[in-house]
């Protein structure tokens, strides 16, 4: 299970790596049909909660790959831009997120302090949350794949 979540976002990182400078008009148009899969209405949220003092802080991804991190008592209080997904990584986030079957899913924890995930997508909303323990947890996996693509926008 671990190999299929983490398999499009290897093709993803060898795909970036290998890319030339210059990209053909066909390799562009690839390019831009790649992220037509994505839902318009798909965001991303995640986070951690249960700070000191209250406050929580997390990232946001919004379908067209523009990422805001923010901070605060709220999700997307004090968000800041930080950056901005390929249209591939926008297709491996999204194919990630089908393959985890994440707006199906299921995780919840009365912790005060945790982690989650909130996706949207077709016009439905999920979210999951866990104990930060737990690192095998569906929403876990999934943010870790996140936390990849964001480490690469710094």
């Amino acid at each position: 299970m671990r190999f299929l979540l983490l398999l499009p976002l290897c093709l993803l990182a060898a795909c970036a790596s290998t890319a030339p400078e210059a990209a053909t008009q066909e390799t562009a148009t690839a390019t831009m049909n790649v992220a037509a899969d994505v839902p318009a209405d798909f965001t991303l949220t995640m986070g951690e909660a249960g700070l000191s003092a209250g406050q929580m802080k997390g990232h946001t991804i919004a379908a067209d790959g523009s990422v805001t991190a923010w901070r605060g008592k709220a999700v997307g209080q004090n968000a800041k831009e930080a950056g901005q997904l390929t249209p591939a990584q926008r297709q491996a986030l999204w194919t990630l997120v089908e393959s985890a079957n994440a707006l199906e899913a299921s995780e919840e924890t009365m912790e005060m302090s945790h982690h989650f995930l909130i996706v949207e997508a077709n016009g439905k909303r999920q979210r999951l949350a866990w104990v930060r323990t737990n690192t095998d947890s569906i929403g876990a996996r999934l943010m870790g794949a996140c936390q990849l693509m964001l480490a690469s926008l710094a």
